[in-house]
């Protein structure tokens, strides 16, 4: 019934699919209630409980948008092969183009976890955006080189998210191949929590291991020789990869998989875009265990100088002080 709503109203499927009018009348009450410092939407789906909240609230509005969804629909749209599907993607994105720098400026500022998701979100609003980007536990030390095992690769993720599933695909249909005819003995390990049909049936290939869900995805990135994530689809920022890269493990990723965390090419992982560059960078990978190991290293001290969550979190909250007129002594709520 919302995405009925929305289809009449013209807007994206975004703005309607997840409320809840019942949602809507608690956080009525609560903002009505409580005198909130700040009041603090996550991504558009969420936007509309804030937007719809008493006008007389005085805290800050913030809206974290993290992705561009108009960007993300796009390029998966792009890889889809289903018409339906691809119908109902470029819809949500043609009426995502204008929905989402229209929405930010109803919020006092706009959250974004990279620079390509803010010039897609578009607007000549800068002060209005604050760059926020994920970060990765590192309560851990990298893996030992040693104990990694030979001619693997690994690739992480949710095997459900249709930019996940199209990544996967292209690699075992185009890459893989490629791999195999120079390391006959290489394998696959896909790791992730509810594979879609298509990448179950991947298990059946050869050298291609389907885990499902597991316990630990770290045990498997400190498992593997070599991390890739050859993502043609989607926007924002890769927390597979970081994760991959926070256990010391050398990656071969995509321009796309590599926009949101700006790693340097060459020095902290390896980026290809074609199934020739790809293979022929993962086989450098695999056939020099010296230049594994220094990628992995490099790798690890990126993430630690740049990526844990304390940085990140730190910038958040000094921020949210700062627009809020709160001291960093103060409580805020």
């Amino acid at each position: 019934m919302n995405a009925i709503g929305s289809v009449l109203g013209g807007r994206p499927l975004q703005a309607d699919w997840f409320f809840s009018s019942a949602v809507a009348s608690i956080v009525d009450d609560l903002v009505q209630e409580h005198r909130y410092d700040v009041l603090y939407a996550h991504t558009i789906r969420a936007a509309r409980y804030l937007l719809e909240s008493p006008a007389g609230s005085e805290g800050l509005r913030v809206l974290a948008m993290q992705i561009s969804m108009q960007l993300n629909y796009r390029r998966i749209a792009a890889f889809e092969r289903n018409p339906l599907f691809r119908l109902v993607f470029n819809y949500e994105a043609a009426r995502l183009a204008s929905f989402e720098s229209e929405i930010a400026t109803s919020f006092d500022h706009a959250l974004v976890i990279s620079e390509v998701d803010k010039k897609a979100i578009g607007g000549d609003h800068d002060s209005l955006f604050f760059e926020c980007p994920h970060g990765v536990s590192l309560d851990r030390a990298q893996a030992e080189p040693a104990k990694r095992q030979s001619n693997s690769m690994v690739i992480s993720g949710n095997m459900n998210y249709r930019p996940n599933v199209d990544a996967v695909l292209f690699f075992v249909r185009e890459i893989f191949p490629l791999i195999r005819q120079t390391v006959p003995d290489a394998v696959l390990y896909v790791v992730g929590a509810n594979p879609a049909r298509g990448v179950r049936a991947l298990g059946e290939i050869d050298g291609v291991v389907v885990t499902g869900e597991v316990d630990s995805v770290y045990t498997w990135l400190r498992r593997a020789a070599v991390g890739i994530n050859p993502l043609r689809a989607g926007a924002g920022l890769q927390n597979k990869v970081l994760e991959g890269m926070a256990c010391g493990l050398p990656m071969v990723i995509t321009s796309v998989a590599n926009e949101g965390i700006k790693a340097v090419p060459g020095t902290h992982v390896l980026v290809a875009d074609t199934a020739a560059d790809f293979s022929e960078k993962v086989l450098r990978l695999l056939l020099n265990p010296e230049d594994r190991q220094t990628l992995g290293e490099r790798a690890r001290h990126f993430i630690e100088g740049n990526w844990s969550w304390e940085v990140h979190f730190r910038r958040l909250e000094r921020f949210l002080e700062e627009r809020a007129g709160r001291s960093g002594n103060e409580d805020m709520q």
